[in-house]
């Protein structure tokens, strides 16, 4: 270890007056931490995104049941109670 290097590989880097390996250098140390925070952040907010258009096709589909079983209970205005669902469906 030679001048601040936290492993025996050759020293490349000066930064503060201490002596970094590429591996050990802060700035690539900090570099590499953030693309991986932002890569695991990337996935779980297409993971939630996923997940609220996941819920919002369950919620349509009980909709969808719910306006089958009052036409199927011979509610009189089958067509409105078909558009107000339709209305609900979600967007892509």
């Amino acid at each position: 270890m030679l001048g601040g290097s936290p492993c025996s590989k050759p020293v490349r880097v000066e930064h503060d007056g201490q002596f970094y390996c590429t591996v050990h250098d802060p700035a690539r140390v900090k570099a590499r931490t953030d693309e991986r925070h932002e890569a695991l952040y990337q996935k779980a907010k297409e993971r939630s995104r996923i997940m609220m258009l996941e819920a919002e096709r369950q919620a349509f589909g009980r909709n969808c049941i719910a306006a089958i079983r009052e036409i199927a209970a011979g509610h009189n205005d089958a067509q409105s109670i078909a558009r107000s669902v339709l209305e609900s469906e979600p967007k892509p």
